[in-house]
C-alpha cells in the first residue's frame, strides 16, 4: 500500500514496453480489491485497470508476444495479468490476455517448457498445456516446428532496443532443439546478470556501421553506437 499513491500520482507517464510498469499496475489493481474498504481504493482500481488496458493494447503484439521478445518478462508481465484477472474477471476475458498465454504454449516444448529466448531463463508452463503441432510467431519473430519427439524454435525476429537493458542480444537465426523432454542443442545464451561486464557485448554490442551513417539517438549506457537492425527475416 506504500507504493499506491505513487503508482497513482498525476503526471506519471505509461511506459509502453515497460513490463515493470505493466507488473506494478497489476498489483495496484490487485491491492485496491483487496481493500476496497479503504477512501483511495476506487482511485488505485480506476489508475490501474486503465494502465493494464493501455498497456495489452500497446505493448502486446498481434500473435500475443510481449514487446521485449524475452519469455521471462513476458510470464513476469503474464502472472500479473493473472493476479489481476483474479480479481477482475473482464480482464480474465481479454483477448489479449488469453493470447498471450498462448503464446507461451506455443514456445513450449511437449515437455512444458519455454527455452531461455533472448536474457530469458527457462520458463514452465502454469497450469496450459503446450499447443500441438508448427506455428509461426509472425509479430514476434519466433517460428516453431514439431514432429513426433522434437521441436525446434528458432528466433528470426528483430533486435528490441532498449535505454537500459535490452532483452534482445544480436544474435540472428539462433535455435533451440529438443528432443525427448531433453534439450539437445541450446541457443547461445547470455550472461546470467547485468552486472556482468560480457552483458555489453552481447546485448549492447557496438558495431560499425559499414556505411558510415549517422549514429541513431537512442545510445546504449557505456556511450556507444546502437547496432544495427539485423535483417533476418521469414520468407513464406
Amino acid at each position: 500500500m506504500t507504493a499506491a499513491r505513487p503508482l497513482t500520482a498525476a503526471g506519471v507517464p505509461v511506459q509502453v514496453g515497460d513490463g515493470a510498469q505493466v507488473a506494478a499496475a497489476c498489483e495496484l489493481l490487485h491491492t485496491a480489491r483487496i481493500f476496497a474498504d479503504l477512501p483511495e481504493s476506487a482511485d488505485w482500481a480506476a489508475v490501474a485497470t486503465a494502465r493494464i488496458l493501455e498497456h495489452l493494447e500497446h505493448d502486446v503484439r498481434a500473435d500475443g508476444g510481449h514487446h521485449e521478445r524475452s519469455p521471462g518478462y513476458h510470464s513476469m508481465c503474464l502472472e500479473g495479468l493473472a493476479r489481476a484477472a483474479a480479481v477482475e474477471p473482464e480482464l480474465d476475458a481479454h483477448p489479449r490476455y488469453q493470447a498471450m498465454r498462448r503464446w507461451l504454449t506455443i514456445l513450449s516444448t511437449p515437455a512444458g517448457w519455454v527455452p531461455h529466448l533472448q536474457d530469458s531463463g527457462v520458463v514452465w508452463l502454469d497450469g496450459d498445456r503446450p499447443a500441438e503441432g508448427s506455428h509461426n510467431l509472425a509479430a514476434s519473430g519466433y517460428a516453431t516446428f514439431r514432429h513426433d519427439h522434437f521441436h525446434t524454435v528458432i528466433n528470426y525476429g528483430p533486435y528490441v532496443g532498449h535505454e537500459l537493458e535490452p532483452h534482445s542480444h544480436h544474435a540472428a537465426l539462433d535455435f533451440v532443439l529438443s528432443g525427448w523432454g531433453v534439450p539437445l542443442a541450446w541457443e547461445g545464451g547470455g550472461p546470467p546478470s547485468y552486472d556482468d561486464p560480457g552483458y555489453y557485448d552481447w546485448y549492447h554490442r557496438v558495431r560499425r556501421d559499414p556505411l558510415d551513417r549517422p549514429a541513431p539517438p537512442r545510445r546504449p549506457l557505456h556511450g556507444g553506437r546502437v547496432p544495427l537492425p539485423r535483417r533476418a527475416a521469414h520468407d513464406p
